[in-house]
Formats: structure tokens, sequence, C-alpha cells
């Protein structure tokens, strides 16, 4: 099936208005598809999102910190527990501590992301102030990173696993298509 030139382009940054968010944080329907994605590979969207950021230059790359890192770092701190904590009490007590620990990573890495685009796009804070990303990255963190992928334009049909910013097109392709 041949795709059209429509599916492979996102929307440009023109397109939506400035100072508000392309759409709200429980609207994950209009895109199910990214929705299941954002859901079932959270370690690898994270590291995307952390990577399209940088990239894009909005928010400060830290050491040793990639998408490949962040998603191996993710993936060994959810499956470290169903698989190797019924060993022993050692096993399972690491276990809880990288799961702690990758929450809270998850938890930065999203509240960081989405404080940078309110703060690129001009978007003001709603009910919870300046604590607005930490409650939406705290809970609602998948219903917060479909968000920012649809805010950037990102839909199912132009989202890639295997790409380090997330879509076929880079970060810098997508902020040159908007000037």
């Amino acid at each position: 099936m041949a795709s059209t030139k429509e599916e492979k382009e996102p929307l440009t940054k023109g397109d939506a208005e400035q100072g508000v968010w392309t759409d709200g944080v429980c609207d994950c329907c209009k895109d199910p598809g990214m929705c299941a994605i954002v859901y079932f590979c959270s370690p690898v969207n994270t590291g995307q999102l952390y990577e399209r950021f940088v990239q894009k230059g909005m928010i400060e790359r830290l050491p040793m910190l990639s998408c490949l890192s962040i998603s191996i770092f993710m993936w060994v701190a959810y499956l470290w527990t169903p698989v190797v904590g019924g060993l022993n009490y050692f096993f399972a007590s690491v276990g809880m501590l990288l799961s702690a620990f990758g929450g809270i990573c998850l938890f930065l890495i999203v509240c960081t992301v989405r404080k940078s685009v309110r703060t690129r796009d001009h978007i003001e804070p709603g009910g919870c102030g300046d604590f607005e990303d930490c409650c939406c990255a705290l809970w609602c963190n998948s219903c917060t990173v479909c968000q920012l992928w649809r805010h950037e334009r990102v839909t199912c049909a132009q989202y890639d696993l295997c790409r380090k910013t997330g879509s076929e097109l880079s970060a810098n392709e997508i902020l040159e298509k908007a000037a």
C-alpha cells in the first residue's frame, strides 16, 4: 500500500496557535495507535522525547544520557523484578530500587520536556500553576507523553520506533519546515 505525501509530512508548528496546547492531556483517542505505542514502549518513547528535545536545543544533554541509554535502563528497571526478583530477597530488593529509580527518571524526563515545550510555545500553566508539568508527569505519564507527541505533530503514521528522535524527519527538519 503506497502512502501519500500528506501521511509522511507532519504538520508544522505554524499550524497551531502559540500559547495553547494542540490537544489536552486526555485526548489520546485522537490517535489511538500512538497511545498504544506510548503505553507498550514507554522506555523507548521517553528516550526518543529526550533525544528530540536535546537535538532541538531546548534542554541540555546530561552526561551519559541518550535515547539508547535511557531505553536500556528503563527496560532493565521494568523487567528486573518479574524476571529475576523471585530468585531471592537480594534480587527482589534490587528490583524494587531499580523500579523506583526508573520511575523517578521517567517522571523527571517527562516533566522537563513538558516544561520546555510550555516555555517554547508560551503556554500558560493551568490549575496547578508552575507545578502543572509535574502533576501531569506524575499522575498521567502516558497521557502526557501522548500529548507531547501530538503537540510535536508526530502521529502514529510518522512515528518510527527505531529512530532516536521518533520520526523520519529529524527534530531540526521539523523546525525548518515550521519556519
